[in-house]
């Protein structure tokens, strides 16, 4: 397996995400792709030649068909190798939020209404904040990838090939 530090930043006028987030990448056997945070991961990624693949828990998330819609929108063809992987942190606040649906009818019609608003701007933040490209060392074999911010928070990560 080979690590390689890469440099990024976000593009808005906050300071640039921290620089212990790396990308580790294996070349030779699955060419997968991971950002670490701290040991840990963070986002992860896997190139497959006939497109991605991953469990259907991770195509079922809404950030994941928002991305596909922004790209086709923007870019039209999906004939590329690529994968995004969204973090499972997301997936528990969606828990918390159908829990909070089982109060009161009074409730829930403005529960709701705020749920709305904030998968809007959960999601589309996470589909439309391309936060920065990056050129890999091993760019032979990684042409571009992106990580996924709300807030300081990396919520996943985009690899192309």
């Amino acid at each position: 397996m080979i690590e390689i530090s890469c440099a990024y930043s976000q593009l808005k006028k906050t300071k640039s995400p921290p620089s212990h987030v790396r990308l580790l990448t294996s070349i030779e056997e699955e060419e997968r792709v991971a950002f670490r945070d701290r040991g840990k991961v963070v986002a992860a990624s896997s190139i497959r030649e006939r497109g991605p693949e991953i469990s259907d828990s991770v195509w079922s998330h809404p950030a994941y068909d928002d991305f596909w819609k922004f790209w086709r929108r923007m870019y039209g063809s999906l004939s590329f190798y690529a994968l995004f992987i969204v973090i499972g942190t997301q997936q528990q606040q969606h828990q918390q939020q159908q829990q909070q649906q089982q109060q009161q009818q009074q409730q829930q019609q403005q529960q709701q209404q705020q749920q709305a608003i904030q998968h809007h701007a959960h999601y589309s933040i996470v589909s439309y904040r391309i936060v920065s490209s990056l050129l890999c060392i091993a760019h032979t074999i990684l042409h571009e990838c992106a990580l996924f911010y709300v807030g300081e928070r990396v919520v996943g990560c985009y690899i192309g090939v």
